[in-house]
């Protein structure tokens, strides 16, 4: 009994470790796509999603920077969803408390595939958008005209992602602070939208570059924080 606790233990361990990596990765990913010392015009504020705006922003980066960011995002996005199915399998899984941990796995699983389909789309519209400043004016205007219907298409990930969000933090707010998982009570208040809004306070004082860090990769940055309190806080041995 006692090596199969601690042959599990090591297993959520890993779990762990593949998504504060595959997060790590995701933040390199928002870095590369968005991140300029200088500041941004169009992403002064956290949690900007309006793709009228994004696009503009991401197409200064250049190419090299694009495509790095597309197979970064490809690769660290699915692997962070492992840090959260690492925080399931710490959650009670009987009676209403079963149901709440599906919700939450089957939710994040969604906003991961949204945050996946929404980051990589990115590269592809932020190209064409390097490519209009470069040819005659009818051909941007076919450019443009691709770009308003593809909005079409990207723009409810990003917000079925940030209504995933809340939804996943009050479950596991709930869980936790009921006592309904193997973590202390007073770690649901560090739920993923709670340190998001910790961390956009500290943007909205910080220096110029400092500020800008926090606003592209508020999202990554914020699920690799939440991850790495998890796993380094101590657990109750009471089984789950």
């Amino acid at each position: 009994m006692e090596k199969r606790r601690k042959e599990k233990n090591k297993n959520w361990k890993i779990l762990a470790m593949v998504g504060i990596f595959g997060s790590f990765l995701s933040v390199m990913a928002d870095l590369f796509l968005a991140f300029f010392p200088q500041g941004i015009y169009g992403f002064e504020t956290v949690f900007t999603v309006d793709l009228t705006k994004v696009f503009t922003v991401f197409s200064q980066a250049s190419h090299s920077r694009l495509l790095l960011s597309n197979y970064l995002a490809m690769i660290g996005i699915p692997l962070g969803w492992a840090g959260m199915y690492y925080v399931y399998m710490h959650l009670k899984r009987e009676g209403r408390a079963l149901m709440l941990s599906q919700i939450l796995l089957i939710s994040s699983a969604i906003a991961y595939f949204c945050g996946v389909l929404f980051h990589v789309s990115l590269s592809y519209i932020a190209t064409a958008y390097r490519l209009k400043m470069n040819v005659n004016v009818a051909s941007q205007q076919v450019i443009d005209n691709m770009i308003d219907l593809f909005i079409d298409f990207s723009q409810p990930l990003a917000y079925t992602f940030q209504v995933f969000i809340p939804l996943i933090s009050i479950i596991f707010f709930i869980l936790v602070i009921s006592r309904n998982s193997r973590f202390p009570a007073w770690l649901g208040i560090l739920n993923p939208l709670v340190i998001l809004i910790i961390i956009a306070a500290i943007a909205s004082f910080m220096p110029l570059a400092t500020k800008t860090f926090l606003t592209v990769t508020i999202y990554n940055f914020s699920l690799l924080i939440f991850y790495l309190i998890c796993f380094f806080t101590p657990k109750k041995e009471t089984q789950v």
